[in-house]
């Protein structure tokens, strides 16, 4: 698991030594070496440092240059495989990162740090559309949504249409290859269903191979009298929610008995290939501070949680705002929310507005 120690046989004759002047010795400082110097984000990179955790006692935590940290402590785990050796990381953004370790090995005092260099594929023209869905809802809805892709160049455009499934990692998604002649536009009804064979919710990104592409997008509540429907641009990387930035989302209600007013549901897209953070701060309208969340997401990780205000109040929120970011060095996401009338599944796209 990504961040996380993992456990692997020690080899060499220092771990099979007792607790005399070898051990005191290898103790007097901590070597960490990276599986690879320079790695592309997202990519793992296993640290491998010596001296191992082994005895009682024991520990080493790690700091990876990026505002995440992992440790690693004694277990009998450390006794079945010879000691504990290693502890795994991904970056989500290109850098020079300084990795640092310090703990306690033997009762001695240990230290070390190495630099890794991580380098990032161009990804700043892929188009996400944060929601997408072919699913039933709260009170009987029951969800679809339209692309349109439009080639706005003199040639022929080659594109890739990947699907971010609901809370998953997506760092391998389902992807469907495509053509579109010069200046035509190609409409996918229902694309989750008719191009992915896919039931759920789901995030889209849409990858340029050749030419120029822009894409638009229609998530609407299907009903026996018509469709409600909200519009969901296609909108590129560069443009996302970025570390140090904040964004807020305006305009947001929620009545927990679904009997009248609206309901608010939280989208978070992570366009990132590594675990990010986003922090949220739910707010009324006057200013008041109603509580706070942290989401944890996945590499490419699509969550959307519904009546997101029942998770920091029980009372009905006329109208409110959440405030967002995260610390997660090179993370980027996309935020939205999705207001929906509880009585005609009526819905509404309030994407997130950054402030600074």
């Amino acid at each position: 698991m990504r961040g996380m120690a993992r456990w692997s046989l020690v080899l060499g004759c220092a771990l099979l030594l007792g607790a005399g002047t070898a051990r005191a010795t290898a103790a007097a400082g901590l070597t960490i070496t990276p599986s690879k110097a320079t790695a592309l984000a997202g990519e793992v990179i296993v640290f491998t440092f010596r001296p191992a955790v082994f005895n009682p006692g024991d520990w080493v935590t790690f700091d990876f240059g990026d505002r995440t940290t992992a440790s690693v402590t004694h277990s009998s785990y450390c006794d079945l495989f010879g000691g504990c050796s290693e502890v795994e990381h991904a970056y989500a953004a290109a850098g020079t990162y300084q990795v640092k370790g310090q703990g306690k090995i033997s009762g001695a005092d240990v230290s070390g740090e190495v630099t890794v260099t991580i380098n990032e594929l161009p990804t700043e023209n892929h188009l996400y559309i944060a929601t997408a869905a072919h699913l039933q809802g709260y009170q009987g809805t029951q969800w679809r949504t339209d692309v349109e892709v439009h080639n706005t160049g003199l040639d022929s455009a080659e594109f890739a249409i990947q699907l971010l499934a609901r809370n998953e990692d997506n760092s391998e998604p389902t992807t469907v290859t495509l053509t579109l002649a010069a200046r035509r536009t190609a409409r996918y009804n229902d694309i989750l269903a008719s191009l992915f064979s896919f039931t759920g919710a789901a995030a889209l990104r849409i990858i340029p191979i050749s030419g120029s592409l822009i894409a638009a997008s229609r998530t609407y509540n299907q009903t026996s009298h018509g469709t409600y429907g909200q519009y969901v641009p296609a909108v590129q990387r560069a443009l996302a929610i970025h570390a140090g930035s904040h964004a807020r989302l305006i305009q947001l209600a929620h009545d927990p008995t679904l009997a009248s007013g609206y309901r608010t549901n939280l989208g978070l897209v992570n366009a990132s290939p590594a675990t990010i953070t986003i922090d949220a701060l739910f707010y009324t309208s006057t200013g008041f501070l109603m509580g706070a969340k942290t989401y944890e997401l996945k590499p490419f990780e699509f969550r959307q949680i519904d009546r997101v205000f029942e998770e920091v109040t029980s009372s009905a929120v006329e109208d409110g705002y959440i405030s967002l970011s995260t610390t997660t060095s090179g993370a980027r996401f996309f935020a939205y929310a999705s207001v929906v009338d509880n009585l005609t599944g009526d819905p509404v796209f309030l994407p997130a507005q950054v402030i600074d």
